[in-house]
């Protein structure tokens, strides 16, 4: 059933994209002023929840998964990775319309309140069964995936006294983060994921500008192996692994989280926002996420290894790298970068499970707590491997249930599109006849 989830994604996508008329392409500019304008009362605000729902979408993936697609696919699979973000922006833009635009006053569950809407007699029972899969989520790719991924970074990158170590203190900075108020995880967030941003970037920056005189030559074979059968397994398989919160190769293509309806949970934070400013923001994760961290990666790889087809393994391209470049300068940033992605991911995915266990009204205090963090410190003894194929099912039924709900939502999503749209263009026409 898995291998028809790639197939679900475009096809919801690609629906999306002609129904909205691919307004965020064709006017680019246009749509960052409308949002800009709409948003520009929030100010921290929003900065929160876009560095919350990135914790949700950054992770280890974007690192070692665009690295094993190059190691499938080749150079072309990088074509094929970018193409993919042109069907996530729409879904996850009209996840966040549709969540906010649904939800009711004090309410912040995201999508489960709008899947209940959505069918008549099946509504509840569907509602119900969306929040346990997101809890179930939570516990093994929010937790225990992430744990998993940290292990395994530090043992690539050093030793396995190492791991332990990143481990314990991966689950202490954890319990610190998700322990109290909810809003300190917001804040958490806030600080955890920009850090490891700018530093992995910082590094990635460094290698691409090492071999920049090779940029031609990289571009042409991105493109030109983009159309041969290896290159296009290669790319679904990546960009599938450079989702942040599947810190490993999962199979298919669920890239950003984007038709499970997950980040909704965090776009749904404020009531005085509008559903238009949070679906821009929805897509800028995808932005951040692949056009920006994805292809980094892919270029500080390609621009600094030529002998693709001599490794086996994500981990072991990016340490010729940047490696490569850096020399052993590399480890530390490179490890605390993977670290610091990890935390946030964990973070942001306690906060929706706590948001799904509250839409059924179960008790979600210290036992909640207890639980998540028991996930955390033995999914670096399970290893990625035993926990993919649990993260693949979660995710698949998540989006059977997510994906037909947008389709049924897309004329409310159409229609507060045209409503942002033609008030930004009479705004304009005003200020422009004054």
């Amino acid at each position: 059933m898995l291998h028809l989830l790639p197939i679900a994604i475009v096809l919801a996508g690609g629906y999306y994209l002609i129904r909205l008329r691919a307004f965020f392409i064709l006017h680019p500019l246009r749509t960052l002023s409308l949002a800009l304008r709409e948003g520009r009362e929030e100010g921290k605000g929003a900065l929160l929840r876009l560095s919350l729902a990135l914790a949700g979408t950054l992770g280890v993936g974007n690192v070692t998964g665009v690295a094993a697609g190059i190691v499938i696919g080749g150079a072309g699979s990088v074509f094929w990775i970018l193409v993919s973000a042109i069907f996530c922006a729409p879904l996850k833009y009209a996840e966040s319309v549709v969540a906010i635009s649904a939800k009711k006053k004090g309410e912040s569950r995201g999508f489960i309140t709008l899947v209940r809407g959505s069918f008549s007699h099946m509504g509840t029972p569907l509602s119900v069964l969306y929040a346990l899969l997101c809890v179930g989520l939570a516990f093994f790719m929010g937790s225990a995936l992430q744990s998993a991924a940290v292990s395994e970074a530090a043992s690539a990158l050093g030793s396995r006294a190492l791991a332990r170590i990143c481990v314990l203190s991966f689950v202490l900075l954890l319990a610190i983060c998700v322990i109290g108020r909810s809003d300190k995880i917001a804040s958490a967030t806030a600080i955890l994921i920009p850090i490891a941003l700018i530093m992995y970037t910082i590094i990635c920056i460094i290698s691409v500008f090492s071999g920049i005189s090779r940029l031609g030559e990289v571009v042409h074979l991105v493109i030109f192996d983009a159309f041969s059968p290896r290159a296009f397994v290669g790319g679904t398989a990546g960009y599938a692994l450079a989702s942040p919160l599947r810190e490993g190769f999962l199979r298919g293509l669920l890239s950003n989280e984007a038709g499970a309806g997950t980040s909704a949970f965090a776009h749904t934070k404020n009531e005085k926002s509008t559903p238009f400013f949070e679906g821009v923001l929805g897509m800028a994760e995808i932005l951040f996420d692949t056009v920006i961290l994805c292809m980094l990666t892919a270029f500080a790889i390609l621009l600094s290894v030529e002998d693709l087809g001599a490794y086996k393994s994500g981990m072991d391209i990016l340490r010729a790298a940047f490696g490569g470049v850096l020399g052993e300068g590399y480890v530390l940033p490179l490890l605390l970068s993977v670290f610091l992605f990890a935390v946030g991911g964990a973070v942001c995915w306690y906060e929706y499970g706590r948001c799904a266990l509250t839409s059924l009204r179960v008790p979600c205090g210290a036992l909640y707590t207890a639980v998540y963090l028991a996930f955390s410190l033995c999914g670096a003894y399970l290893g990625s491997m035993a926990l993919i194929p649990i993260c693949d099912a979660f995710l698949f039924f998540l989006a059977m249930i997510a994906l037909p709900t947008l389709i049924k939502n897309s004329a409310a999503v159409c229609a507060v599109t045209r409503r942002a749209l033609r008030e930004g263009s009479d705004r304009t026409a005003a200020r422009g006849g004054s």
